[in-house]
């Protein structure tokens, strides 16, 4: 028998600048969809190398924050600026309104 409600499914995750400067903030977009739309929730999970603790940033599908137009499924999340040569680690995680959480990458 299928399953009727899986977890999100995280898509086309990009983030701009591709090689940012020291005074840049970097947007992270990712595609989330979920049979029931209504309800997701999208984290963007950053550090710098080596520091053992991930910060979190709210991502959002509201036209305003680097994920084009509100409401397309597009979520996009901020990461501030850091200094020149920082290597940033990131994640994206979904969870919809079942409980079920998927993360990318994998």
């Amino acid at each position: 028998m299928a399953a009727t409600d899986i977890a999100p499914l995280i898509r086309e995750v990009t983030h701009s600048p591709a090689i940012p400067s020291s005074t840049d903030t970097v947007t992270v977009t990712a595609k989330v969809q979920d049979e029931l739309p209504a309800g997701l929730s999208v984290v963007l999970h950053y550090r710098d190398e080596g520091d053992p603790t991930f910060n979190t940033a709210t991502m959002f599908d509201d036209g305003l924050h680097g994920d084009d137009r509100p409401g397309d499924g597009v979520f996009g999340g901020q990461i501030g600026a850091r200094p020149d040569r920082t290597i940033v680690e990131f994640y994206v995680e979904a969870s919809d309104t079942g409980g079920l959480n998927r993360s990318w990458p994998l």
